[in-house]
């Protein structure tokens, strides 16, 4: 049943009357409804969903198509807001080695600000949207890893928005391709171990106004960065041991700044150009290292009352008893 009530801009209205479905045994729905005399209307949908043992979550939509005064008048106004929020979870049981959650919140920046629902009151001083959807896998029988994130950061102040649409990262745990049979590692060659990352990202600046348009993707960045190395040790002067590594770092930018100096106007002139370029990094090191052993013979004292006692006069006695001592002579 919806509540009614009435305001100065939208006059009479009736708010959140709707019906709740049972969809099925895992998914369940409800549609509310908001409606005021000057033409104002608003929607919301919640659905909840579950399956047991594989994952459960919800989902819920609002939008709001909002008139403000009467159309002539000075202050009149109209604007449509939408918020979203998705929560997904996965049972841990359902795939040890992928693992798939999310948590979305995002939508107009003055959606709760100007809303008029009773049930938004609460959330118009949140300044900030965040979401995460995350997937990872591990692949079994194999070194390899991989973790895949979609971010979404939103200022409802600024009305600025930041997203990652995605960001990889892809690692090999180290390995020992030359190792003997069984794993064995003996010499330097079967020490040498190698591991390799990457890591992608895919980045969003942009605002409510160009949110979700052409013009959103025209200002995104993207690149990959490759890492990889390896190291090994060998006995050295018999008490030393040597270690060297080296290391080797790619990275591919597929957008760039190419900068040109302007004689007639003395400027430089900056502009961003699409295109790969990439370029690398790499070193080498090595170290020398040993271990030094040593023993040191100290002599306690122990003192009780006032005699004093060497750890060898404990060894050499049977008992000692300190029952017959006085607090104040231990």
């Amino acid at each position: 049943m919806p509540t009614w009530g009435e305001n100065n801009r939208q006059g009479y209205f009736l708010q959140n009357g709707g019906y709740y479905f049972v969809v099925s045994d895992n998914l369940d729905l409800a549609v509310l409804g908001d409606i005021y005399t000057n033409g104002s209307w608003g929607l919301r949908t919640e659905s909840s969903y579950a399956v047991r043992y594989k994952f459960s979550g919800n989902f819920n939509f609002r939008y709001e198509n909002l008139i403000n005064s009467l159309k002539g008048l000075d202050d009149y106004a109209k604007t449509s807001n939408y918020n979203i929020r998705w929560s997904h979870s996965q049972d841990q049981k359902a795939s040890p080695n992928s693992r798939f959650s999310a948590s979305v919140n995002l939508g107009s920046s003055k959606f709760f600000r100007e809303s008029q629902n009773q049930f938004n009151v609460s959330q118009t001083q949140t300044n900030t949207l965040n979401s995460s959807i995350n997937y990872s896998k591990t692949f079994v029988g194999t070194p390899f890893n991989m973790n895949v994130t979609a971010s979404h950061q939103q200022n409802t102040n600024t009305e600025k928005i930041t997203m990652t649409l995605p960001s990889l990262t892809l690692n090999m745990n180290r390995i020992y391709p030359f190792a003997g049979k069984g794993g064995v590692q003996k010499t330097p060659i079967q020490k040498m171990g190698f591991n390799y990352t990457l890591q992608g990202q895919y980045l969003i600046n942009t605002t409510d106004d160009d949110f979700l348009k052409s013009k959103m993707f025209e200002t995104a960045r993207s690149g990959a960065q490759h890492r990889t190395g390896t190291n090994t040790n060998i006995k050295a002067f018999k008490y030393f041991t040597l270690s060297p590594s080296v290391n080797y770092e790619e990275t591919w930018q597929f957008d760039y700044i190419q900068k040109e100096y302007d004689i007639t106007n003395n400027v430089v002139v900056t502009d961003t150009l699409r295109g790969f370029k990439s370029y690398r990094e790499y070193n080498a090191g090595i170290s020398l290292s040993t271990n030094i052993y040593g023993t040191f013979n100290f002599k306690y004292r122990l003192y009780i009352g006032m005699k004093e006692y060497t750890l060898l006069d404990f060894h050499r006695r049977s008992t000692f008893n300190t029952t017959s001592l006085r607090d104040s002579e231990v």
